[in-house]
């Protein structure tokens, strides 16, 4: 059984658009790992992070592997598709392929938040995504377990 979930970038107030992730999409799964590979591997540079994962990758994500960014690598696309718009999700099409999180990244201020969301519901059409955490990268590590358990 896999947890869904998208990496994203803002768009507006409420929305973002981002890349599709099929495995550990929980906080103390691809939660921790972003910020590991944003603050480690890429030393802070959250677009450089999001452009490598977003911009940078056609299809989607099988899961967000720090071993795989810390050796040069770039997370493994599902199943070879090539079709990249097919896991280009917006913050209404994340619910509908049943992400249970979406980590959107966001400038607040000069500083990049990473945004933990969850949606209300991932059936009914009105869904709306509930706000978790607001971690900024520059702050301390969360405590990522806790975070599996806030609904």
């Amino acid at each position: 059984m896999s947890t869904r979930s998208l990496v994203a970038r803002a768009t507006g107030q409420d929305t973002f658009v981002g890349r599709y992730v099929h495995f550990d999409g929980y906080p103390s799964g691809v939660g921790r790992s972003l910020w590991n590979v944003c603050r480690r591997t890429f030393e802070g540079d959250a677009d450089r992070m999001l452009a490598s994962i977003i911009d940078d990758n056609v299809g989607g994500i099988d899961d967000i592997d720090e071993r795989a960014f810390r050796e040069g690598g770039k997370p493994v696309t599902r199943n070879g598709k090539v079709d990249a718009d097919e896991y280009l999700l917006a913050d209404a099409q994340a619910a509908q392929f049943g992400c249970e999180y979406a980590y959107v990244f966001d400038r607040v201020v000069g500083s990049v938040t990473m945004r933990i969301l969850k949606p209300v519901s991932l059936h009914d059409e009105s869904f709306r995504w509930n706000c978790i955490a607001d971690l900024p990268l520059d702050g301390p590590e969360p405590d990522w377990t806790a975070l599996d358990d806030v609904r």
